[in-house]
C-alpha cells in the first residue's frame, strides 16, 4: 500500500493542479505553469517538496477549507525576502490561478518610510513623513501586522501606489481596507484611483473599527494605482498613522494571500508589534506561515534555548488571537556571510521537526529541500542568487515561490488522500564530520547524520529517523580514582553551561558524562557531575 502511495504521490501535483486549472484556469499555458518549475536545477530536491506535519490537525481547517472550496487568507510573515515579495509574489501568483483570487493583499507606502517597495508595485509619497520599523532601536508609533508604521503631522501629505499587475483590473478590486490610528485627532483621509479623477472624500471616524477603515472602491474604475491624502477637518485633528492598506475583491471567491517582511527582522521582532492582536483578528487568516529565523541564525552558535523562546512567545501571540489559526515554520535556505557557511540552518532542521511536533504545528525544511548544506554556491553557479549568497536573484525567487507554492499543493494531494496521517518524510540518514561551538565558546567534534532524501511518504506509525548528534570527545588524562557521583536536578531557566559554571565543569564534560546528544534540557531531568 505504501509503495502505490508513493506512485500517486510523484505525479499527485500534475493531476491535482490539472483538476483544480480545469475549473478556474482557461488555458493550456496557464495549468502547465502550474505543474511546471521555471528550472529544474539537479541539487534541489522536487520529489520531497511537501510540507511535514505529525498531526494532521495542525493543517485539517486550511486544508479542509481548499478542499470545500472556501475562500481562504494566508499570511506569510518573514524578512528581506519577503519585502522585496518576488518569492512570495510567485507563490500567491501559482495559488489564485488554481483556486481564484480575492485580491493583491496587503502592502505598504515604503516611500514613505524611506525604504524600497516590492517587486510589484513602486509608492510615492507626498508632504512629510516619520516612520518606525519592527527592527528600530526606539519605536515611537505602535507597530502591526506589516511591521512599519508612519506618522505624520502634515495636513497636506499623502502617498499613492502604482501596481505593475495588469491582472489587477481583471480580479476586480472593489475594497481598501485601510490600518490606521483610529482617534479623535487623526486627519480625515481622501482619495482617488487616478490623477485625473476628482477626489472621494472619507471620514475616517464613521469606522466601526478601531485599527482601520474599509474603503469602497469603484472596481470597474480601479486601475493600478491608488492615491491618498489627509484632510484636516477641524482643529482637533492633528496627525495620522498608517500601517497598512490591503487591497482586495469581494466579488471573487479564492485565495488573498497576504506577504509582510521587513528588512533584518529576527524572530523578536515580531513581538515588538503591539498592534498584532487586533490585526491578526481583523485579516483573519487560515494560515499563518512563519518565516523568520535567516537572521536569528546567521550569526553566533546555534541557541536553542534562545530560539524556543521567541518561537513559543510567538505561537502564544498568534493562538491568543487566532486559536483555529494553522500554522507553518519554514527554515531558511542555506546562507554564506563574509564566504562563512551558515550551517546553523542545519540544525534548524532537527529543532523545528521537534519542535513542530511538540507544539502541533506544520514544517517546511526548505533548508534540505534546496539542497542542504552547501548548496548556496550551487545556487550562485546557476545564477539562482545573489554575489552576497544570501539574496537570491529573479529567477531564484521565482523558483523559491514555485517550490513553496508546490509544496502548499503536494501536502493538500496527501491529506485529499489520507487526511487524518502525519506527513514525514523518510530520510536515510549518513554521517559528516563538522565542528560546532558549545556555549562556552569551546570545539566540539561532532558526528551529525545529515539526511539523503527519499520520495516516500510516512504514515503515522511509520519509523522516521531521527537527527542524532554524538559527541566524541577529546583523550584527556585518566586519573587514578573517580570522584563520588554528585547529581543535580534541571530547574526551571537552567542550560548547560550555567550548570558547568556552577560545578567548575565544562559543558562538554557534561555532555560526555551523561551522554547528551543535543543541548535540550528537561526539567526534573538528572544530570551527572563530572
Amino acid at each position: 500500500m505504501l509503495l502505490k502511495n508513493k506512485l500517486i504521490l510523484l505525479f499527485f501535483p500534475l493531476t491535482l493542479s490539472v483538476c483544480f486549472a480545469q475549473q478556474q484556469v482557461s488555458d493550456t499555458a496557464s495549468i502547465n505553469k502550474l505543474v511546471k518549475y521555471s528550472v529544474s536545477p539537479n541539487f534541489v530536491d522536487f520529489k520531497t517538496n511537501y510540507f511535514e506535519w505529525q498531526n494532521s490537525s495542525s493543517v485539517g481547517g486550511f486544508y479542509d477549507k481548499l478542499k470545500k472550496g472556501d475562500n481562504v487568507t494566508i499570511l506569510h510573515i518573514g524578512d528581506s525576502h519577503l519585502q522585496f515579495d518576488l518569492g512570495a509574489g510567485t507563490t500567491r501568483k501559482r495559488l489564485q490561478q488554481v483556486f481564484g483570487s480575492r485580491g493583491r493583499g496587503l502592502v505598504f507606502p515604503y516611500a514613505a518610510a524611506g525604504t524600497h517597495s516590492t517587486y510589484d508595485y513602486s509608492s510615492a509619497s507626498f508632504g512629510n513623513w516619520r516612520s518606525n520599523k519592527n527592527v528600530s532601536k526606539n519605536i515611537s508609533y505602535k507597530l502591526g501586522v506589516s511591521g512599519i508604521t508612519i506618522n505624520t503631522r502634515d495636513s497636506l501629505a499623502g502617498f499613492s501606489f502604482s501596481f505593475y499587475n495588469s491582472d489587477l483590473r481583471e480580479e476586480k478590486i472593489n475594497l481598501a481596507v485601510l490600518f490606521f490610528k483610529n482617534t479623535d485627532s487623526s486627519f480625515n483621509i481622501k482619495y482617488r484611483l487616478n490623477k485625473n479623477d476628482d477626489w472621494i472624500f472619507v471620514n475616517v471616524h464613521n469606522s466601526t473599527n478601531k485599527n482601520c477603515v474599509q474603503i469602497p472602491l469603484a472596481a470597474s474604475k480601479f486601475d493600478r494605482y491608488f492615491e491618498l491624502r489627509c484632510v484636516k477637518s477641524d482643529s482637533t485633528q492633528k496627525e495620522f498613522e498608517c500601517s497598512g492598506v490591503s487591497f482586495e475583491s469581494t466579488e471573487q471567491k479564492g485565495v488573498l494571500y497576504h506577504s509582510v517582511g521587513i528588512n533584518g527582522a529576527r524572530i523578536l521582532s515580531f513581538l515588538k508589534q503591539e498592534l498584532n492582536d487586533e490585526q491578526l483578528k481583523t485579516l483573519n487568516p487560515d494560515i499563518i506561515i512563519f518565516d523568520l529565523a535567516a537572521n536569528d541564525l546567521a550569526f553566533g552558535p546555534f541557541d536553542s534555548i534562545g530560539l524556543s523562546k521567541s518561537l513559543l512567545r510567538s505561537l502564544n501571540v498568534i493562538r491568543s488571537s487566532l486559536p483555529n489559526a494553522s500554522i507553518l515554520i519554514a527554515n531558511i535556505q542555506d546562507i554564506s556571510v563574509k564566504e562563512r557557511s551558515v550551517i546553523n540552518g542545519l540544525y534548524y532542521s532537527a529543532f523545528l521537526r521537534k519542535f513542530s511536533k511538540t507544539n502541533q504545528i506544520a514544517f517546511y525544511d526548505y533548508y534540505d529541500i534546496a539542497g542542504g548544506k552547501g548548496s548556496i554556491n550551487k545556487w550562485l553557479k546557476a545564477g539562482l542568487c545573489k554575489s552576497d549568497k544570501c539574496h537570491l536573484s529573479k529567477s531564484g525567487y521565482i523558483l523559491k515561490g514555485e517550490l513553496f507554492a508546490n509544496a502548499l499543493l503536494n501536502s493538500f494531494g496527501n491529506y485529499l488522500m489520507h487526511p487524518t496521517d502525519s506527513l514525514l518524510l523518510i530520510r536515510k540518514p549518513i554521517v559528516i564530520e563538522i565542528i560546532i561551538k558549545d556555549s562556552l565558546n569551546t570545539s566540539v567534534l561532532v558526528s551529525k547524520e545529515t539526511p539523503i532524501k527519499k520520495d516516500v511518504v510516512a504514515k503515522e506509525k511509520a519509523p522516521v529517523k531521527p537527527v542524532t548528534a554524538i559527541v566524541k570527545p577529546v583523550p584527556a588524562p585518566v586519573k587514578p580514582k573517580k570522584p563520588e557521583p554528585k547529581y543535580y536536578v534541571v530547574k526551571k531557566g537552567d542550560n548547560l553551561s550555567r550548570i558547568a559554571n556552577k560545578y567548575k565543569t565544562s559543558v562538554k564534560a557534561l555532555q560526555l558524562k551523561n551522554k547528551l546528544k543535543t543541548d535540550f534540557l528537561q526539567i526534573g531531568q538528572k544530570l551527572l557531575i563530572p
